[in-house]
């Protein structure tokens, strides 16, 4: 029988230098002495476990937390008397959700006794998670392979060792939904330099990443403004391209945002017409030579004619 307070327990095997295998090292055994119904708890801590040497040995402490309870059977009274069986089943407190994710959930809760672990959810219908048959008084149990975006109700069990069996009232979650998720990739400004007035084409990629179909605007921007505004809809992995086109009708260099990705283009003035000289036709030239060659021949063919002429009168 001993008083509340800490004590050492030092167990020597004369001989023994190390320790190997797996199993029980040493079992210790308690018993409490008191009035029936009383009950005592012990707090175990892990102690350091060495050979004669004093060299510290690895070791794996079980059973570092325990709750005694009076021996069923016996009376009452001041010494050895027995107590009547533990029909108290465990106090859950703090229950609680966390960690939630699209198809996942932490669910814990807390034990005034140590007690296993299991959690009963559901949608439709009912599911039960894995026993954890582990004695703890913190409990932690994941739940997997839920669906996204949907409500789930769900309440905790706890089982000392007694076979008590408590349950928490119905509580409830809802794991995130799937999302559409939208990136831009492969911006296009074409041609990068126009005149005033000339079309400029401007695309941009636009693909769905998320996990939900889903619909997107794109915007664009020319020098910070908003130009003008598309909507599509994709569905979850699928990818489309968008295409703008614009005119500017003042010349300069425009900056293009369009979702997060960003260009420029060129616009420059026309070139001014310049009208050619009309053409003129040119003077024809007179060939003096021929001419006066051709005047000559004429005189002297006149001059011979003239000359038989005369010559047949004569005669």
């Amino acid at each position: 029988e001993l008083s509340a307070g800490t004590y050492r327990v030092v167990q020597n095997v004369p001989g023994l230098t190390g320790a190997t295998g797996s199993g029980y090292l040493a079992v210790l055994n308690f018993s409490v002495l008191g009035s029936a119904g009383e009950s005592s708890a012990i707090g175990l801590s892990n102690g350091t476990l060495s050979n004669i040497q004093a060299e510290e040995i690895m070791a794996v402490w079980v059973g570092d937390s325990v709750t005694i309870t009076r021996r069923p059977g016996g009376g009452g009274g001041g010494g050895g008397g027995g107590a009547p069986p533990d029909t108290t089943p465990p106090a859950i407190s703090s229950v609680g959700v966390s960690n939630v994710t699209k198809t996942s959930a932490d669910i814990a809760w807390n034990t005034d006794e140590e007690s296993d672990s299991q959690v009963e959810y559901w949608a439709s219908p009912a599911v039960v998670s894995p026993l954890d048959t582990e004695l703890v008084t913190e409990h932690i149990v994941n739940l997997d392979e839920l669906t996204p975006g949907n409500n789930y109700y769900f309440k905790v069990r706890s089982t000392d060792d007694a076979g008590n069996l408590a349950e928490s009232e119905d509580h409830t979650f809802t794991t995130l939904p799937e999302e559409a998720a939208f990136t831009t990739a492969q911006l296009s400004v074409s041609p990068s330099a126009v005149y005033v007035g000339e079309a400029v084409t401007i695309s941009v990629l636009v693909t769905n990443s998320g996990d939900a179909a889903g619909s997107y605007t794109v915007t664009l921007k020319i020098d910070g403004g908003v130009e003008e505004t598309k909507e599509i809809a994709l569905d979850a992995g699928a990818s489309e391209e968008v295409t703008f086109t614009t005119t500017k009708n003042t010349a300069g260099t425009y900056s293009v945002e369009v979702g997060g990705l960003s260009g420029s283009f060129m616009v420059e003035e026309q070139p001014e017409e310049t009208t050619p000289p009309p053409d003129i036709p040119e003077e024809p030239t007179i060939n003096w030579p021929i001419i006066w060659g051709t005047m000559a021949g004429v005189l002297v063919v006149g001059v011979v004619i003239l000359w038989i002429a005369i010559r047949r009168r004569a005669y």
